[in-house]
């Protein structure tokens, strides 16, 4: 069953069940996702009020990102630890990209709802850290072919862009 089928109450209880999945990998997901939502309602609110071309562009970049959180999501739990891992990279790099339009809308979104755009990044961030932890997680169980990609470099390469970028939002 796909977490994206059950009502927020359900998938709750599914993570919280005596069972393998969905693990951190979905849940981190279903967070990113939210992060993504939380930005476009901040975006959303701003354009309502004031429209402009170059928001409305940002709300689209945002818009186009929405269904990948979804999509690792809905993959997390495969037994093979490559398709595992190679999951987790995928996800956090859907985080990593959810924090550029965070960035760019910085300037577009007034002041009292500046704060739903660094909770934004700090779901996002929170998403790609927990991801992360998947690839380090199983890095161990990937065989020598496999280790040639050298996950937990790309990890670290994500991590580190991660981080930067929160603190640019941060400021």
């Amino acid at each position: 069953m796909s977490v994206w089928s059950c009502t927020l109450a359900a998938f709750r209880g599914q993570v919280a069940a005596n069972v393998p999945v969905p693990s951190c990998g979905a849940t981190a997901c279903v967070c990113a996702a939210l992060g993504l939502a939380l930005l476009l309602m901040a975006l959303r609110n701003a354009q309502h009020k004031a429209p402009d071309a170059d928001r409305q562009r940002l709300i689209e970049a945002a818009e186009r990102l929405l269904p990948a959180p979804p999509s690792h999501a809905a993959t997390d739990g495969r037994q093979n630890a490559l398709n595992v891992t190679l999951g987790a990279l995928a996800g956090a790099c859907s985080c990593l990209e959810g924090l550029e339009p965070v960035e760019g809308s910085l300037p577009w979104v007034a002041a009292p709802l500046q704060s739903e755009l660094v909770a934004a990044a700090l779901i996002l961030h929170a998403g790609l850290s927990a991801l992360l932890l998947n690839v380090a997680a199983d890095a161990g169980e990937l065989d020598a072919a496999q280790e040639a990609l050298d996950p937990q470099q790309m990890a670290s390469q994500l991590q580190t862009a991660a981080d930067e970028g929160l603190r640019r939002i941060r400021g």
